[in-house]
């Protein structure tokens, strides 16, 4: 069974629980992470929070291949 950790806001791997529970299963872990500007109520990313997210999923993406997780 393969277990999905869905990141939104919290782009860290230290102290996260749903990854720390998903791993502990010892099962497939899928991580991922969804842009969603469309929903009704999301606001609109401004050029320095697209920046921002930019080098966070980069940072996240680097610290989950350390981990050994693609």
């Amino acid at each position: 069974m393969t277990t999905i950790v869905w990141f939104r806001d919290d782009l860290r791997v230290t102290d996260h629980p749903a990854l720390h529970h998903a791993v502990e299963r010892g099962e497939p872990v899928v991580c991922l992470y969804v842009l969603d500007e469309e929903s009704e109520g999301v606001r609109p990313l401004g050029g320095a929070a697209k920046w921002w997210l930019h080098h966070s999923l980069t940072s996240l993406a680097a610290d989950l291949s350390n981990l050994g997780a693609p």
